[in-house]
């Protein structure tokens, strides 16, 4: 098994105290921690004819990753090395369930830390 905790972060406001949790397993069980980071797809638009066709059209194609995700994403992992030993990044592009799966599939982590937004138990 693979000694790794993947760590989906949407930079919500639950973020810093799953990250501070995702630490301290991460040193506790010397582990790596992988932290992954979805930008979302642009929202689908209907307008009244496509939506009764089952149709819906893009409000434009973005093919590329915004600049800064990449840059956030490298200065929360730089803030992690600073208590935990080895740290890793996916940066995503697409709908965040099926793409964190898609990388929890890839990674194979031993655990995975996820966050509620008060949802939840």
């Amino acid at each position: 098994m693979n000694r790794i905790i993947l760590v989906p972060i949407d930079y919500s406001d639950v973020t810093d105290a799953l990250l501070e949790e995702a630490r301290q397993l991460a040193r506790a069980l010397d582990a790596t921690l992988h932290l992954v980071h979805v930008a979302t797809m642009d929202p689908m638009i209907y307008s009244p004819y496509q939506a009764r066709m089952g149709m819906a059209c893009p409000r434009q194609s973005k093919t590329e990753m915004p600049p800064e995700a990449a840059d956030h994403l490298a200065g929360v992992a730089e803030t992690c090395r600073q208590d935990v030993q080895t740290v890793t990044t996916s940066l995503l592009q697409g709908l965040a369930g099926p793409s964190i799966m898609e990388e929890v599939r890839r990674v194979r982590p031993m655990m995975i830390v996820l966050g509620s937004h008060g949802h939840g138990a």
